[in-house]
């Protein structure tokens, strides 16, 4: 599911953050090189805690949520990946943050094996 929280323009995150986004980014690619899903949704979290897109406060609190696998977030969207059966209660949850929408991940040739 993706929850629209608060837009950011590329140029704007680009001025502000070019620094940490440089450095954090190449930790990120080197971290990932041979990850799976699993470990991207790790790895993008990290990165969106690192660059200041993630608040420590909504990491803790998407943390303790339910049937949540994984999530990051990036240029003001929040992306959750959520077990089939818990997908009401993360929504429901998440929705006073912004916007939710939900998107099967099998509608998007997307496989986890």
């Amino acid at each position: 599911m993706t929850v629209h929280m608060k837009p950011m323009e590329t140029s704007a995150m680009l001025q502000g953050l070019r620094k940490v986004l440089d450095t954090e980014g190449r930790r990120a690619i080197e971290a990932f090189a041979d990850g799976d899903f699993y470990a991207f949704l790790r790895i993008a979290r990290d990165f969106s805690l690192a660059v200041g897109f993630l608040s420590r406060e909504l990491d803790g609190e998407l943390s303790r949520l339910r049937g949540v696998v994984g999530y990051y977030v990036k240029k003001g969207v929040l992306v959750i990946v959520t077990e089939r059966e818990y997908v009401q209660d993360v929504v429901t949850y998440v929705r006073r943050f912004g916007s939710a929408e939900i998107c099967e991940l099998r509608h998007r040739n997307v496989m986890l094996v």
